[in-house]
């Protein structure tokens, strides 16, 4: 073959294909510094959903003591209402002792008043 044809022919495709790939690497190259964007916005998407992640354990942890610290104390005053239950029980059965032991005593000094 002919140098000279080699060298025209040659010449038009050669820089045809380095066109080709300079146009292919200037897409790959706007391709990687989108991905490059991308990458860095899920990057800060998930710092701020760990941040976030953080703070809601945080209070969960503070809610889940307020409820085992209420939960120690709705105990606690539940054995006091069955203690003060118990002693009020106590104190309307000495009422109910009493009352009945007046009630006789008066029907008593009735019979006897009007027995006389």
């Amino acid at each position: 073959m002919d140098p000279l044809l080699l060298v025209v022919v040659g010449f038009p495709i050669a820089g045809f294909l380095a066109g080709r790939h300079a146009r292919h690497r200037q897409v790959v190259d706007a391709l990687a510094l989108e991905l490059g964007a991308v990458h860095d916005e899920v990057r800060s998407l998930r710092a701020a959903h760990d941040h976030h992640i953080d703070v809601l354990s945080r209070r969960l942890r503070g809610v889940e003591a307020a409820a085992a610290s209420s939960e120690r104390e709705s105990r606690m005053v539940s054995l006091h209402l069955v203690d003060h239950t118990k002693v009020l029980n106590e104190h309307v059965q000495a009422m109910d002792r009493t009352r009945d032991q007046l009630a006789n005593a008066w029907r008593d000094a009735w019979s006897r008043d009007r027995g006389s």
